[in-house]
């Protein structure tokens, strides 16, 4: 349907979130810049890469595999690897990884997705603790110690300030979440987002409905993982260092905790769970410390209050407020 001079009457849905991101992104980095909120917001963004394509495998299609914070740290060691060894930059090594990691996601996939359910979750628990103790005992990832970068998301020169450096990687991560986020969305209100509701509620009346559900699980895996590895491309590019705590159990944990935090079926609602918990971490050494007491009181609180995370308490009260305009409009007719 069309509008006048042939301009679409109606934007597609999945235009909307990701306007919203990219405009609310780009306006905080460039007001902030190298500040303490900009540099965590940078930060959260990496992490909502990667929580964007949870609310898609995870939290839509009831898809769990404990691999996100694995294949974040391909991105991230991937990239460091290149950029140190090769000197090649961060923007061109960003697509090689991910190539790369799309490869491993589909080798790895076509085993682990043969389960479903609670089997695909067990078949990849013991991911992060395998990936944790191959990249400490690793010297050439840096062990322990993490991998540094001499390279940062911006091609920079000795002349180019670090504000310059840190506002134009802040918009790149924008880019990039603007990227996942227009994708996660344009699936979830595709047909294909249909398929994957039905996949989530039950496998074999899906199957029976003629979706092809081995395929789209292997594809939500290998989506999901491509997700993970630009989010941990991201965080080292704009980070110059990886921890090899990215890629250990409690990583896997906390996104987990983002995205039903934020709401699990919400590709917005993923994005600010990672928010959410990021600007947490850095609100007091207390915090810090006790970051896992609190994501999990914060937790249980939340799913209390709405199954569906910020984003169902958000939805709940648009209804109420429409609600009660509805019935004021009501009563002022008669």
């Amino acid at each position: 349907m069309t509008g006048l001079g042939g301009v679409p009457a109606r934007l597609p849905r999945s235009v909307t979130p990701t306007a919203v991101v990219v405009i609310a992104g780009a306006i905080i980095v460039l007001v902030y810049g190298q500040q303490y909120t900009g540099s965590v917001f940078v930060l959260a963004a990496c992490y909502a890469i990667v929580t964007a394509g949870m609310a898609v495998q995870i939290g839509f299609s009831q898809q769990i595999a404990f691999s996100q914070s694995v294949f974040m740290g391909v991105g991230a060691y991937g990239v460091a690897m290149l950029n140190t060894h090769f000197a090649m930059p961060v923007l061109v090594a960003t697509p090689i990884v991910l190539v790369g990691a799309a490869l491993v996601a589909l080798l790895l996939g076509s085993v682990v997705t043969r389960a479903s359910g609670l089997a695909l979750a067990v078949a990849t628990l013991m991911l992060p603790l395998i990936a944790a103790g191959y990249v400490s005992s690793a010297g050439y990832l840096g062990g322990v110690v993490g991998a540094p970068l001499t390279g940062t998301l911006w091609p920079s020169s000795s002349s180019s300030s670090t504000t310059l450096i840190a506002v134009a990687g802040g918009l790149i991560v924008v880019v990039f979440l603007g990227i996942a986020v227009f994708v996660a969305s344009r699936i979830l209100t595709s047909d294909i987002g249909l398929e994957l509701f039905v996949l989530g509620v039950d496998e074999r009346t899906a199957a029976a409905m003629g979706v092809r559900t081995p395929r789209r699980k292997l594809e939500l895996f290998v989506l999901g993982s491509v997700f993970a590895a630009l989010g941990g491309a991201a965080y080292a590019g704009t980070q110059q260092f990886v921890p090899e705590t990215l890629v250990d159990p409690t990583a896997e944990l906390a996104l987990l905790i983002m995205l039903f935090i934020g709401g699990r079926r919400s590709v917005i609602g993923a994005v600010v769970g990672a928010l959410v918990i990021q600007y947490l971490q850095g609100a007091s050494n207390w915090v810090s410390v006790n970051i896992l007491v609190v994501e999990g009181v914060l937790l249980t609180v939340v799913l209390l209050v709405d199954p569906e995370g910020l984003a169902g308490i958000v939805n709940t009260g648009i209804a109420w407020l429409r609600q009660r305009r509805g019935a004021a409009g009501a009563g002022a007719g008669l």
